[in-house]
């Protein structure tokens, strides 16, 4: 589904294909790619998801891993795309930088994009980034973080970024993450290990957790 995008999409999406980074969730090649005791799905899975529901959900999901902090990917995704150029680079009075979110899922049907992490005080967060800059943010000062915002905007997906996501991988890692925070905030080594191991089968995750700003 991606096909249509432009050359320096593709481009960076084979590359980063390659290192583990971009994963093609609802696909064959996603599977083929990883053991098969490190894979969250199969190929029978799909099978069975392609005859219950048709196979419109194939290739529409885009798992991208930044959380390791790749300085040349991370300048790639910038300059690719013009409001994560803008996340990336927003600021606020007397309170630094945002905190980057560690996984980046993009929705190829709907065109949205949800951002997921840890935050300060290792509290998990996920937002819609579209939505967050407009609600954050104005036309005015684009780089800018509001402090006060409407009330009316919803920084959440809509429901129909869920609807082709039959296995419900999105809520999982929002859930996984959460978990993890939750086990840093505990001190809970267990925890951490059997958080890292899930999210190990999407990307390349080391059993030391790579964000320098989760505290």
């Amino acid at each position: 589904m991606y096909t249509g995008g432009t050359p320096e999409a593709i481009k960076f999406i084979e590359k980063y294909k390659k290192t583990g980074h971009v994963v093609d969730f609802y696909s064959d090649e996603y599977i083929l790619k990883r053991q098969k005791n490190n894979c969250l799905i199969s190929q029978r899975l799909l099978k069975t998801l392609d005859v219950q529901h048709g196979s419109s959900f194939r290739n529409h999901l885009l798992i991208i891993y930044i959380g390791d902090g790749n300085s040349e990917m991370l300048q790639t995704l910038s300059s690719l795309y013009e409001p994560i150029h803008r996340y990336f680079n927003l600021q606020s009075d007397g309170a630094g930088s945002v905190v980057n979110p560690d996984f980046l899922l993009l929705n190829l049907s709907t065109k949205e994009i949800l951002c997921v992490g840890i935050g300060w005080k290792n509290r998990g967060f996920n937002f819609e980034l579209h939505n967050y800059l407009a609600k954050y943010t104005s036309p005015e000062a684009p780089y800018k973080l509001k402090h006060l915002n409407s009330s009316q905007i919803s920084t959440e997906c809509s429901d129909a970024f869920f609807e082709l996501d039959h296995w419900n991988i999105s809520k999982k890692i929002i859930a996984v993450m959460n978990q993890l925070g939750d086990s840093y905030e505990k001190d809970s080594k267990r925890g951490v290990l059997n958080a890292i191991k899930y999210l190990s089968c999407i990307s390349p995750i080391d059993d030391i957790w790579e964000m320098s700003n989760n505290q």
